[in-house]
């Protein structure tokens, strides 16, 4: 990569930790919101929902939006805003300013990913490899985020977590700002090369239709399994593993899965050119689905295993997903494009949260993992169509990238 391409990939990358810190914040400090201000956990549980429901609606027009004034500025205004809205989440002294803040946080944090994902897919010339590192940062913060804010909650306080990362949001916007965004030269050459790459309307829609369905599976994998995750693993490992401490070992057990997934992401992202977008889409996805079965089939040390293993294969394919959203469609859409694809993902895939409920209530959490597990195998089936479709197709090779980028 060139000097600015890594610039370009470390900010964002940073940038996505960061979003996944802010969004993860309220569940290490909720508690401790509902003491100070005197509200039960019901207004709580609200707040939430607020903040984490415009987290995933707002990726739908944030991909217009940067489509029209370019993915640069919208990622400056993304961490401008949402530092400025973390600042105000710890100065509030009422429920009602901190709804309206959390409400804020989440519309400005939903800018980020369709503006990041459309400004490295069309600056970098190693896109896989960007891609994965951009993923690969966004799972750190995830992973790290409970272990970040409950230590700065338990010392200082929860606000002190959102005034701490309101600096550090600022600061990047600050960086961005400073950023060179890629010169009308380079936007033209791309435009050129998409162009040149593009096929009919038709295989466009096919195609970006068959990707959406798949990401809406996802999602509701992602969102079903993570929600009850930690639960299920306090209940399955047996006691002499980890200690007395039930919750405890099944949150430290989940974070180290989500630690996996950053490798995964890596390796998703160095494979693409190598492999190939369509071909490891539907390898990674067919590999994953065993796993998710398996979570609610074992116990104990197998359990933590397979979990682990799951993490890696799943947040794997992420990049591959990204880099095929890029493939197939122009500059000038992507944005957009990009948009709806993390709606899809978000705002769809957060109903598996209450669909997981049901099922654990009804049936025992380990049968939310058996109808995960058949989620996961339409991925699959999916993803071979789309496979099978883009080699009829010839749209194999159509992609510069995937035959000349070198991993390294």
């Amino acid at each position: 990569m060139e000097s600015q391409e890594r610039r370009i990939v470390a900010l964002t990358s940073s940038a996505h930790g960061l979003i996944h810190i802010y969004m993860l914040l309220f569940i290490t400090a909720n508690i401790l919101m509902a003491k100070e201000l005197g509200v039960g956990l019901f207004y709580i549980g609200n707040l939430g929902t607020i903040s984490y429901f415009a987290f995933g609606l707002g990726a739908l027009p944030s991909g217009f939006f940067s489509d029209r004034i370019g993915s640069h500025r919208t990622i400056t205004l993304c961490l401008l805003g949402a530092g400025a809205s973390s600042f105000f989440i710890s100065q509030s002294r009422g429920p009602v300013g901190l709804a309206i803040s959390l409400a804020c946080l989440g519309v400005f944090a939903s800018l980020y990913h369709p503006a990041a994902l459309s400004l490295i897919s069309s600056t970098v010339k190693q896109r896989g490899k960007a891609l994965g590192i951009h993923g690969g940062g966004g799972n750190l913060g995830l992973a790290l985020s409970p272990l970040i804010g409950g230590f700065i909650a338990s010392h200082y306080g929860w606000r002190a977590g959102y005034f701490i990362f309101s600096l550090v949001g600022i600061t990047l916007g600050i960086l961005f700002i400073r950023l060179k965004p890629p010169s009308r030269h380079q936007l033209q050459n791309e435009m050129h090369s998409d162009k040149a790459k593009s096929g009919g309307f038709r295989d466009v829609a096919l195609f970006l239709s068959l990707i959406y369905m798949v990401q809406i599976l996802i999602g509701l994998i992602y969102r079903g399994s993570m929600v009850f995750l930690p639960t299920y693993l306090a209940e399955k490992v047996g006691g002499q593993l980890w200690g007395p401490e039930q919750i405890v070992k099944g949150s430290v057990v989940a974070t180290a899965a989500l630690l996996i997934g950053v490798v995964g992401q890596y390796l998703g992202g160095a494979l693409s050119p190598r492999v190939g977008l369509e071909k490891l889409w539907f390898i990674l996805l067919t590999i994953a689905t065993p796993f998710l079965f398996l979570i609610g089939l074992t116990t104990n040390t197998l359990l933590i295993i397979v979990a682990m293993a799951f993490a890696f294969f799943h947040f794997s394919c992420q990049p591959v997903g990204n880099g095929l959203v890029a493939k197939y469609t122009s500059s000038r859409v992507r944005s957009r494009a990009y948009g709806i694809y993390f709606f899809l993902s978000m705002g769809v895939g957060s109903f598996a949260s209450s669909l997981a409920g049901w099922l654990g209530e009804r049936f025992g959490l380990s049968r939310v993992f058996i109808v995960l597990g058949i989620f996961a195998a339409m991925t699959s089936v999916l993803a071979l169509t789309f496979l099978m479709l883009a080699r009829n197709r010839e749209y194999l090779k159509r992609d510069d990238y995937l035959s000349t980028e070198q991993w390294g």
